[in-house]
């Protein structure tokens, strides 16, 4: 994502997951950490069901009535071939990032952390870091998903899906609306056409009621 990162961003639309109920106030975006845009480089996850902003987001709860241990189970089984593949190349950046996005997909955060670190320590690459750091903050490591997305910002400070998710992180886990503002008006400055101004304009304007009333941030578990 180091080249033409900045265009990709600006030029696509983003690929958000509706996750996350805004405890406390009058208005719900339903977003949580996000890929702005993707390139070929990772391959997207499947669908995760967007109902999980109507159900408990305790990340014990199952994905559609799949339980932690099943999910897990149906991610080892999918898992297979790309493991077979992963034995006769096993510095395989792209392998390793795909294994990383399946484990997601299923819900098993650990797992794909684990494999995106492993894709990064072997080949940089913005996306997948980024995916790294969504990773570690569904498995509830904000301060390790900051860092990631903070690596990123420091080569490609314009960087739209790293801005987006520092700002996620500083306003859920860090109750940093200042922060969470910081990155999100960098996303406009940057992007002022982007196609989604308008959902970064609502985060920017829901940050700044809770900034405005001194309200802290209730922290909002993954859900899963």
């Amino acid at each position: 994502m180091r080249t033409g990162t900045h265009t990709s961003a600006a030029d696509s639309g983003w690929t958000l997951r509706q996750a996350v109920i805004w405890a406390g106030i009058p208005f719900a975006i339903g977003m949580t950490l996000g890929i702005l845009t993707r390139r070929s480089g990772v391959v997207a996850p499947p669908n995760i069901p967007s109902e999980v902003a109507n159900r408990s987001t305790d990340s014990s709860a199952g994905i559609r009535g799949v339980t932690p241990d099943q999910a897990k189970l149906i991610a080892d089984k999918q898992a297979q071939p790309l493991l077979a593949q992963l034995k006769s190349n096993p510095d395989d950046p792209r392998l390793l990032a795909k294994l990383g996005n399946l484990y997601f997909a299923t819900h098993n955060f650990k797992e794909a952390s684990a494999y995106f670190k492993r894709s990064v320590d072997i080949r940089d690459d913005a996306i997948v870091r980024t995916e790294l750091g969504r990773a570690y903050f569904y498995a509830r490591d904000p301060d390790n998903a900051l860092a990631e997305f903070e690596r990123v910002l420091k080569s490609d400070p314009d960087n739209a899906n790293a801005l987006f998710n520092v700002g996620m992180v500083k306003w859920q886990s860090k109750s940093d609306p200042d922060g969470a503002l910081a990155a999100w008006q960098q996303i406009l400055k940057r992007y002022p056409n982007h196609p989604r101004k308008v959902e970064v304009e609502q985060m920017i304007a829901v940050a700044k009621q809770h900034r405005s009333l001194r309200q802290p941030v209730k922290p909002v578990q993954p859900p899963i």
